[in-house]
């Protein structure tokens, strides 16, 4: 259990010294770092207002859900020039606050690129890139963010995360991310193509970066 609150502990603290380094309009301010006098942790960040974009998700006109992508491409393409990966994002890792801003949160899992083989394995199995769901750390990259945004595309225009089939346990959903099986749908949305590249088995054929995936999501 010792050993446990350590992880979490240097999983905060992690967390708040990555966040202190990314100053982007969509990433969260941190203000202080430091410890109780019992020893644990803390940090303070600017208030965010507003709620979760899963909260609204369903019931957003399309072209806000894919303005509100672009926001978060943007800013994971600034964590990626900082030499850091998200490896959670999905509408639950993004608030939308009062006038409009985007936020991206849920940083406890993100990672130093220059640290990959300390890699846990983390993440959504709904959402998760292959090379995430087999922890294969050598591919894992900025590439596997890539195929997250196009995972959060593919659910803005299905209605589904491409590993959600149906009533599935955690594990189940982590085999098809493995094997990337993405559900089948019907549709002829010309982004879907911009989604299937983002979501390509291997990770080189996949948009080189979020700016391209942005690019492509903006010309789509």
């Amino acid at each position: 259990a010792s050993a446990e609150r350590e992880e979490l502990r240097q999983r905060f603290v992690c967390e708040a010294t990555l966040l202190a380094g990314l100053q982007h309009p969509c990433i969260p301010v941190i203000y202080d770092l430091g410890e109780t006098q019992d020893g644990r942790p803390f940090y303070t960040q600017k208030p965010l207002g507003g709620g979760s974009w899963s909260d609204v998700f369903r019931r957003n006109k399309r072209h806000e859900n894919l303005q509100i992508l672009s926001r978060v491409a943007d800013g994971i393409g600034f964590a990626h020039d900082r030499g850091f990966l998200h490896r959670d994002i999905q509408p639950d890792s993004v608030v939308l606050q009062a006038f409009g801003e985007v936020t991206i949160i849920e940083w406890g899992v993100a990672v130093n690129l220059e640290r990959r083989q300390e890699l846990s394995q983390a993440g959504t199995p709904a959402y998760m890139a292959p090379e995430m769901a087999r922890h294969d750390i050598e591919k894992i990259g900025i590439r596997s963010d890539v195929y997250l945004l196009g995972a959060t595309l593919f659910e803005i225009i299905t209605g589904k995360a491409p590993h959600d089939h149906g009533h599935k346990s955690a594990d189940e959903k982590l085999a098809d991310a493995a094997a990337n099986k993405i559900v089948a749908v019907e549709a002829s949305d010309p982004l879907l193509a911009v989604a299937y590249t983002a979501m390509a088995a291997d990770p080189e054929e996949r948009y080189e970066s979020a700016a391209e995936f942005q690019d492509a999501l903006s010309r789509g």
